[in-house]
């Protein structure tokens, strides 16, 4: 069953990828990703290594604890949604909106470590994932924010500099 749930999860990763990855700007989304993947997998890393978290059945078991499908493909599609859905929102719409995307995560890993073999927490508790999958959102929505403020005026001083050139 474990096996299913993995292929499964794998196509509908695949599936979802182009529709968040390929919206504009293409370069910062696919930075983001990048990103994210990257210290998704290294918190995991420090995590299983603390054995705070163990996967017994996981995609490449021979070349790594971790659990690589969900932190380099299925972690970063759900926050390049989330930052895509809040891009332009208000604090309290992007706060809600991260209890509404770190709520059912929850509760489906939490279904996943009493059913099947993919999670075991050890000294791990759905408080500690809802918390880090709040506290993650945020910050990688507040770190694209500062990033899309920063190119704005950026934009908007070579727009200056070119019309004083003109003159």
């Amino acid at each position: 069953m474990e096996k299913w749930i993995l292929r499964g999860c794998l196509y509908v990763g695949i599936g979802l990828l182009p529709a968040v990855l390929f919206k504009q700007p293409v370069k910062m989304w696919l930075g983001a990703f990048s990103f994210i993947g990257i210290v998704s997998s290294i918190i995991d890393r420090w995590l299983t290594i603390a054995g705070k978290l163990v996967y017994p059945v996981r995609f490449m078991k021979h070349w790594t604890t971790t659990h690589v499908l969900v932190n380099v493909l299925i972690f970063p599609i759900i926050c390049l949604h989330f930052m895509q859905a809040t891009l332009n929102a208000r604090p309290t719409t992007t706060i809600r909106r991260a209890l509404f995307i770190s709520l059912p995560f929850t509760a489906l890993e939490w279904i996943l470590e009493k059913k099947t073999r993919l999670i075991q927490w050890r000294s791990w508790s759905p408080a500690h994932t809802f918390f880090s999958v709040m506290f993650f959102l945020l910050t990688a929505r507040g770190i694209i924010g500062r990033l899309k403020s920063f190119s704005k005026a950026e934009i908007l001083k070579e727009g200056e500099r070119k019309f004083q050139a003109r003159l």
